[in-house]
């Protein structure tokens, strides 16, 4: 009989471990309203570049003009092919500076928790900004990362994350990609978690 209950009592503390537990891990897909535009060699005009403007990763920077899109995108893919290009890269425009922005809410009933931004994939060399703060770089386009975002974000106010990539100095054999070109997460859990890889 006491084996019995403490079976039981054993089960009932399990159980109620792993329900209280789901409440503080959510996975919020983060790939709609993204703002887009790239810079750089031209896509269209062979030895036309086009500069990039200081202070994209801002608040405050104007992107109203800025094409709106969902991810993934790949920016090489559009085209057009041009004879100019590389054949093995399959004569795309990929080489290029690419920024994405997106504004969002964190609600103030999440600051108890860590915020986690997860790249799926981005080519390449990526450089992520929140709020106008420098998060991290990840150099590897087909590797998916991950910054803790939590420091930066500002709890029931409009935030802002930028993100930079380059593919500009690569050099491949084949069509590399471009782009926010895999899903991007936003990752929230409880202050104890398990360390991520």
């Amino acid at each position: 009989m006491k084996q019995t209950i403490l079976i039981l009592l054993l089960l009932q503390a399990l159980l109620g471990f792993s329900q209280g537990s789901k409440s503080d891990f959510s996975r919020e897909n983060f790939n709609k309203d993204w703002k887009f535009n790239r810079f750089g060699p031209s896509q269209f005009e062979p030895g036309l570049y086009l500069d990039e403007p200081a202070g994209i990763e801002l608040m405050g920077y104007n992107d109203s003009y800025w094409r709106k899109l969902d991810l993934p995108h790949d920016w090489g893919v559009e085209g057009p092919f041009r004879d100019d290009l590389e054949n093995d890269t399959g004569l795309l425009p990929w080489k290029a500076i690419g920024w994405y922005r997106k504004h969002f809410m964190v609600p103030e009933s999440d600051s108890d928790k860590l915020l986690f931004i997860d790249f799926d994939g981005a080519m390449a060399n990526a450089e992520v900004w929140l709020n106008g703060q420098f998060v991290g770089e990840w150099p590897y386009g087909y590797t998916s990362f991950r910054f803790n975002i939590t420091p930066y974000i500002h709890f029931g106010e409009e935030n802002l994350i930028a993100v930079r990539l380059d593919t500009e100095k690569l050099d491949s054999r084949w069509y590399p990609g471009a782009g926010i070109y895999r899903n991007v997460w936003l990752t929230k859990t409880n202050t104890v978690q398990i360390e991520h890889w």
